[in-house]
């Protein structure tokens, strides 16, 4: 499996909110915080993907969490920096490991 110094992460999940004055909004909250290994990704991995266009830039690979789905529409926070979460696979296809594969956010992504 991934070896390497452990980094523990937040989860976040978008939501719509309803504001004050009744108009939506749209926000990310805080769901579980998790801990694993976080990596650059070598080389091109687009192979092992089922579907093409999918780039990342990091792999995060954390044991499985029980009662926790994640999908592609949420993202994972480090510190000041936020990934969006582009592939989730099963490593082995045992159920012990979930690898996600991220893309980290620009600050200029993050505004817009």
């Amino acid at each position: 499996m991934a070896f390497g110094p452990k980094v523990t992460v937040t989860l976040e999940r978008y939501t719509q909110t309803i504001t004050g004055t009744g108009s939506p909004s749209n926000v990310y909250n805080p769901v579980r915080t998790l801990r694993g290994t976080l990596q650059p990704v070598r080389g091109s991995r687009a192979a092992q993907f089922d579907r093409m266009g999918i780039t990342a830039d990091y792999e995060f690979t954390m044991d499985k969490q029980p009662a926790l789905s994640i999908t592609e529409r949420d993202r994972i926070r480090l510190g000041t920096r936020y990934f969006t979460i582009t592939w989730k696979e099963d490593p082995m296809e045992r159920g012990r490991y979930t690898t996600l594969f991220l893309q980290e956010l620009k600050r200029e992504q993050m505004e817009s």
